[in-house]
């Protein structure tokens, strides 16, 4: 009974939004006290599994109206992050706003074996890698803290028109290079490529390719540098340079050296990651990917959603079929009770009915005696009237 009275509850959330969407251009806000979106907005800082973080995005959170929810999360600006070092880390921070409150997704990427992040049934648990990439969802002054404290500085960052982009969307470019990045390794340390790759997609997508702010750190972003060497590990296009040149070498003893393997074995990895990146043209391609992986997820998403209402639709005519049926089932017992009440009734009445017939057979019997009695007394007067003319 409980089950059933949630989900009662998710379907009048689910249509309640509806009377509030149909009168203007509001429709995908939050109301106020729909402003906490779990996994999106949140108060604490929490980390997650990149792909555990998109299946629990696609799940409802108790409201049946999860979708709008997500997709009134806009995107307004993207920040490309670095460290301070020889071989630094770099990331990228996405800004979530919903009404007046604001979200920072940290998004990292770490080496392994990628797999993507949209498989099969989405609902199901992953299993995930043994390294795998993470969110981490926190405020303004929480990222600020962060930076301070591991000394974390910025490439560049731009904004986006409000509406223009969704944590949805989000998800889809995560899952694009997800499925692009088919050989992420340590060695060519792909966090560079991909934090190059997730900014610039977004930049020549939604065309604020003018309104980039270069940060401290712009000229040395995705370089190993080696004393006074600076050795850029990505290209214009977002392309991985690879190629031997005057400082090959150097990167690829610094590699060996930071991650401890041997030069021959980081050697035989860059040329392995050559192979799977070597696109000249990488940016474009992934800018289309993007785009057309886009409107897939939209429909998984869209699709998640359709099957929860579907869901809760059917549970909830089972429970009203139920309800009918017991409804149904308590009629029948009182039609019933009422049936043999009409029997008891009429049996009663019959007996009545003869008992009535008995009474007035036994009256008439007795007024026909009473009557010949009369006529008996009425000849005796008759006859002794006779004899006393007589005499």
């Amino acid at each position: 009974m409980a089950q059933f009275l949630s989900y009662v509850k998710s379907l009048m959330c689910f249509f309640n939004p509806f009377a509030t969407s149909s009168n203007g251009s509001r429709g995908h806000y939050l109301m106020k006290y729909e402003r906490r979106i779990s996994y999106v907005v949140q108060s604490d800082i929490r980390s997650y599994p990149t792909c555990e973080w998109v299946a629990e995005l696609q799940k409802p959170d108790g409201f049946s109206n999860w979708l709008s929810k997500l997709k009134s999360c806009t995107v307004c600006r993207v920040d490309h992050y670095r460290g301070h070092g020889s071989i630094p880390h770099e990331f990228i921070v996405v800004h979530i706003k919903s009404l007046s409150d604001e979200r920072c997704i940290w998004i990292n990427r770490y080496s392994g074996q990628q797999k993507p992040i949209i498989v099969g049934d989405p609902w199901r648990s992953m299993d995930l890698p043994t390294d795998y990439d993470e969110v981490k969802v926190m405020n303004n002054e929480q990222l600020r803290t962060v930076c301070r404290n591991h000394s974390f500085k910025l490439v560049q960052y731009v904004h986006l028109k409000e509406g223009v982009m969704n944590v949805v969307d989000c998800v889809a470019l995560l899952d694009a290079i997800t499925l692009s990045s088919r050989n992420y390794s340590l060695c060519t340390y792909m966090c560079w490529w991909y934090s190059a790759i997730f900014f610039h997609t977004i930049v020549r997508t939604y065309g604020v390719e003018d309104q980039i702010e270069k940060g401290p750190l712009f000229k040395v972003q995705g370089c190993v540098v080696y004393g006074r060497i600076r050795k850029s590990m990505v290209g214009s296009n977002c392309q991985l340079i690879l190629e031997p040149d005057d400082h090959y070498e150097m990167t690829v003893e610094k590699l060996a050296k930071v991650i401890g393997s041997d030069t021959e074995v980081v050697r035989g990895n860059m040329k392995n990651d050559q192979e799977h990146q070597k696109d000249d043209d990488m940016l474009t391609g992934m800018v289309k990917k993007y785009g057309d992986h886009r409107l897939r997820v939209h429909e998984i998403f869209q699709q998640n959603f359709d099957n929860v209402q579907a869901d809760i639709k059917w549970r909830w005519q089972m429970a009203e079929n139920e309800r009918l049926e017991a409804e149904i089932g308590r009629l029948e017992a009182e039609n019933r009770r009422l049936e043999a009440e009409i029997e008891r009734k009429e049996n009663l009445r019959v007996t009545k009915l003869e008992k009535t017939k008995a009474l007035l057979a036994e009256i008439a019997q007795a007024e026909a005696k009473i009557e010949e009695m009369q006529r008996g007394m009425r000849a005796e007067e008759r006859m002794a009237g006779t004899v006393q003319a007589q005499m």
